[in-house]
Order: C-alpha cells, then structure tokens, then sequence
C-alpha cells in the first residue's frame, strides 16, 4: 500500500459468496487503530449507484414515469432558461444527460454542512439562477447535480427524507445493514475510517471523521458510508438480476449500455453504473472518491464476479479490480476496440470555429480554435479581456482513452497542460459543434448560443466523460470533489 493512502479494505466475491474480505493500514494516521474487513468508508461517488436504485425502485412501484419531466416531480423548480424543467426528463437526470450545470460545489463551504432533512430540498428551490449548459440529450456529461435533483424526486414521491428512504427502501431490501447515510450512525457504530485530505484551501493534512465533512444536500451524489462486504452484496444483487431490491427490468437498466461516453470506444453509462470492457470481458463499476476517501466497485456479470477497494487516504486502488480480475478469472487478452489509434485528422476542420458558452457557476466563456500548418490552437478570451492561445495536442494514446475528440491544452496559459476538452458533433442540429468539459460548456455553429427548444428525435447521445480538472478558467476558481468519475 502506498504512503499516500492511511488505510484500506478490499473484498472479492465469487458466485454469490464472499471469497476474501481483509482490512490494511490505520483508521486514522498514527492512531494504531487497525483497518478490518467491518470497517465502514465514506464511498464517494460509488453513492450514486445506490440512488439509481432508490430512484428504480420507485419506478418499479409505478410511482416514478423515468420519461416524465422532472418539472413533474418538482412542480416548483425553475431554471434561468424558461420551460427547462419541462424538458429535463428523471432518465437524463440518471444517465447524466441533462444537460445541466455541475453546481453542486462551487465554494469550500460546500464542504462542509450538518444534519438537515430539508437542505437537498432548498438548494432545488435556489437553482432559479442555473443556466442549462446545453439541451437535454443531447451528450453525456458527468454532473453531481443530476443526482441530488433525483434525490429531490425521491423525497418529494416517498414522503421521506432522502435519508430514512435509502435505509428502508434500499440498504435493508439489500441486506446492506452496514450502511448509512447518517454520519452519526457510522460514528455510533464505532468502526470507521478517518478521511485524510491535503488541504487543497488551506494547505496542510485534514483528517475528518464523517460528521465533520456532511452537507446533507449533497447526500445522494456521494456521501454514504459502507463496507466492502456490503458493496460486494449490492454488486451481486445486480448480476443476480436484482434480488429482493429491484425488478429484472431496473437492475438491467443500471447496467446497460445505455449512453456512449466515448473516452475509450467501449465505454457507456447506464444508470449510475459504467459499463466498459477488460480484456475479453464486460465489466460494470463506478468508482468514487470523497475529501478523504475513495472506493472502487467492479464486477463481470457473466463470471458473478465483484471486488471492492475502500480507502481514506490520497488515492484509489483503481488497479486493484483489473489485478483481482487477472488472478482470479484469468481473461484472455484482447484488441482495444478501436484500434490502438483512433485518431480522426479528417474531422480536426470541423472544430475550427469560435465558440461561446459558460461555467458551471454561469460565467459566460469564449474560446476559438484555429488551425495552422495542420496543427489546431486554442485562443482563450479572459474575463479581463486578455487572451492566451495554446496548442491542443493528441496522440494516439489520449485519442483512444479520451475518444478522437479529445484534446490536451493549457489554458492558464503557464505552459504546461492542464485539461482535456472534447468536441462533440450535435446528434441533432447538424453543423453545431460542442466544446465539453465537466466545468464549463460551449458551442459553435448555427445560432451559437444555447437553444432552448425541445430535442427532436436523434440518434443516441455519445460523448466523452469528465474530462481532466483544471483549477482555473476564466478566473474562476473551481472547487473538485474528488478525482475521476467521483
């Protein structure tokens, strides 16, 4: 184990039984408080599969219409676009195709919170000033705000706080009775790992026990706490076709193949859940990381396979499911789909144009992207005034893990690479272009500027995931939860 990570527990099961649960490392930095397989870690953005199916369950109850606006559900929301919560369906709240804003962090403050049933409520009825980053469906693009909007639904269907649903509704069905949505449980309960953060703010070690770090509105996008035992149990109820917790239907639902997310030509989301290829093998995971935490939870359905890795120090064991994999199931190698160079050169005159759009905190931003003896740059306009032009590098490595639309600059303009934007065909309005990232949005094409009409039917959305954090654009700061899909 790294000295970056204090603590760790991993777990294997195999054909619906625990095969190896251990724990490694400390609780808490110099504590002598050991790590066992029953300790419980916050597990970061892996939460977000536990509301998908918080979310089905209520769909399986006829309660929830997944194609139905959100407007629907939360007849009191507003945007600052008129009419987009009539057009933002609960599916592209789960499969990360709304087209809205990752809000759900802008400050440090946003850290930090205590118990409150009614926060996730309010911080939904203050979105008044949210300008939509694009129309719905049209590509995927990871926001956190998705799921505390789907959060929102699921208190206003149930009549219960997102909190006592997800224990009721979902951990006991599950027999996940190691987790919790309530810090003070998980602190009641005992054993528990600290959160080890280099204090990104402030500078320095921040160790956190879980009350410490709980915004209550941020619950359903990553703030449960659970063991690799019961996060094994909640990936093999999804292999096994959902178990007590969800129909046949749902659980291939937050499976599936569902939205392109064109990093690697083998990558889709489903609901809450990637669906990706290793090797010869299909394999589902969402990993998850938290100030001070990070999880990783994989599993090939067609070998009812699952591991887990919890950790609360600086880093994920993201190799410790591929190293599981090769050991126990010994998979035969094959091509990366796509080739091993899936560059496009061909398309690189499309994207030249100027594009306009916004941050995530609705900032207007304007890039345009040039090209010159073949080769593409990217000049950005500062909220000041001043521009800074960067060359935007590919090869054939980042076009096979960030998709052929994806490119490396610099926008801080300090001479070192610090992004990857990726550029997005529209399905539907053909000659319009989209610049994407997770922090910030922009088009080029017909009508620049964000259209508000209704998405007319189209072929299926595709783009790439997050894409690599910057910690400026355009003068603003941007506050990352976590790392990865987290």
């Amino acid at each position: 184990m790294g000295s970056r990570i204090i603590g760790a527990a991993a777990g294997v099961a195999m054909n619906g039984r625990l095969v190896m649960a251990e724990g490694f490392g400390l609780k808490r930095k110099d504590s002598g408080d050991a790590v066992d397989a029953d300790t419980q870690f916050r597990i970061g953005s892996s939460t977000k599969m536990l509301t998908a199916a918080g979310m089905l369950r209520l769909v399986d109850k006829g309660l929830v219409d997944l194609d139905a606006p959100i407007s629907r559900y939360l007849p009191d929301l507003r945007f600052a676009a008129a009419g987009a919560e009539d057009r933002v369906t609960v599916r592209d709240l789960l499969q990360h195709t709304s087209g809205l804003p990752d809000n759900s962090v802008t400050g440090e403050a946003d850290l930090y919170g205590k118990p409150d049933e009614t926060a996730m409520r309010r911080w939904v009825l203050a979105q008044g000033g949210t300008l939509p980053h694009n129309p719905p469906g049209r590509f995927w693009n990871y926001s956190s705000a998705n799921y505390m909007y789907a959060g929102q639904i699921i208190e206003r269907v149930s009549g219960l706080s997102y909190q006592r649903y997800m224990q009721r509704e979902v951990f006991e069905p599950a027999g996940m009775l190691d987790t919790t949505m309530v810090a003070s449980e998980v602190e009641a309960r005992g054993n528990f790992a600290y959160g080890h953060w280099n204090d990104i703010f402030h500078g320095g070690l921040d160790i956190w026990k879980p009350s410490d770090q709980d915004n209550w509105a941020r619950h359903p996008t990553g703030y449960a706490h659970s063991t690799v035992k019961d996060m094994l149990r909640f990936a093999t109820l999804l292999m096994d076709d959902g178990g007590a917790l969800l129909s046949p239907a749902s659980a291939r639902l937050m499976t599936a193949p569902l939205v392109s997310v064109d990093q690697r030509a083998d990558q889709y989301y489903g609901f809450g859940v990637f669906a990706e290829r290793y090797q010869s093998l299909a394999l589902n995971r969402h990993p998850g990381s938290a100030w001070g935490w990070m999880a990783t939870v994989d599993w090939v359905p067609e070998r009812r396979f699952a591991v887990v890795t919890l950790t609360n120090g600086f880093g994920a064991l993201y190799g410790s499911a591929t190293c599981a994999i090769d050991a126990w199931l010994a998979p035969a190698s094959a091509p990366p789909l796509g080739g091993s160079c899936p560059q496009r050169r061909d398309r690189w005159p499309g994207i030249v144009g100027h594009y306009e759009g916004h941050s995530y905190v609705g900032t207007p931003m304007r890039f345009d992207v040039t090209t010159t003896d073949g080769k593409l740059f990217l000049e950005v306009v500062r909220a000041d005034g001043s521009h800074a032009s960067t060359a935007m590098a590919q090869d054939c490595g980042l076009a096979r893990d960030q998709g052929p639309g994806g490119f490396q600059v610099d926008l801080d303009g300090n001479g070192a690479v610090d992004t990857v934007v990726t550029f997005i065909a529209d399905p539907v309005e053909p000659g319009v272009v989209w610049m994407r990232h997770r922090q910030f949005v922009l088009r080029a094409g017909p009508m620049a500027g964000m259209p508000t009409e209704a998405p007319t039917a189209g072929p299926s959305p595709s783009t790439v995931p997050a894409a690599t954090r910057t910690p400026e654009v355009d003068r603003i700061r941007i506050y990352l939860p976590g790392v990865r899909a987290g």
